[in-house]
């Protein structure tokens, strides 16, 4: 004896994207910032504007900031947006997954991409050995295609970003040192996951602390022996 009432439900639906960030190497550290961009078209390839999920992208264009371990979720994106995730390259830092911008299509499933990018070092420092006083000497090293430059015998070790498990050659030009000769050019290191052989040397990717390598030049000087004898 009622009026019965009807209900007409629309459910709608948004979809939402999740960035997340790792870093390894013995020379990555957690607290390293890393800046991505992230660009929203439609279908017919116009930027989508607005704020969604309390970010907010003007031109089409949002920019999040993450560190190692973090990641960051946008809800409320339109379904059917293309999106785009590009990495500005950080120092050092090789990113190594995924190989190009992640895309994709928004859709009623929850998308994801993770960032991965990988920082490996050796410190190396010049050392000489059997100069007398201040003398000091500064050759040009090279180390492979990653560093060239001059390192001061006694001075600060210069850091090198490398691939781990990539064999590495170093090489210096003008060790000369006017009054001395050069007796001998020596490569050695200590530390996790470094194998030194000869001139050459390979980082493992084992390391978990930053090794250092050492080349020594050993240097020598000349002597003059005066002797007097008498007779009679």
């Amino acid at each position: 004896t009622e009026i019965p009432v009807l209900t007409l439900t629309n459910t709608y639906a948004q979809g939402g994207l999740t960035i997340s960030k790792t870093v390894k190497g013995n020379a990555a550290s957690n607290e390293d910032s890393f800046l991505f961009t992230v660009s929203l078209t439609d279908a017919d390839g116009k930027v989508v504007s607005g704020t969604f999920g309390g970010y907010e992208f003007k031109n089409g264009l949002c920019e999040i900031t993450l560190t190692g371990g973090q990641s960051v979720n946008i809800q409320d994106l339109p379904i059917g947006a293309t999106y785009a995730v590009t990495e500005t390259p950080a120092e050092g830092y090789t990113q190594t997954a995924p190989a190009a911008p992640a895309t994709g299509v928004i859709s009623t499933e929850a998308a994801s991409v993770s960032f991965t990018n990988e920082r490996w070092a050796v410190d190396i420092q010049k050392k000489a050995v059997g100069l007398i006083g201040a003398d000091t000497v500064a050759p040009m090293v090279t180390v492979g295609d990653v560093f060239s430059g001059e390192l001061l015998s006694g001075g600060e070790a210069e850091r090198i970003y490398l691939t781990p498990g990539k064999t590495y050659a170093v090489a210096e030009e003008n060790a000369e040192v006017a009054g001395y000769t050069l007796v001998s050019a020596l490569l050695s290191g200590e530390g996790s996951g470094l194998t030194v052989n000869g001139m050459n040397f390979v980082l493992g990717d084992t390391s978990t602390e930053i090794p250092v390598l050492t080349l020594t030049n050993t240097y020598a000087q000349g002597g003059l022996t005066i002797s007097k004898t008498v007779k009679g």
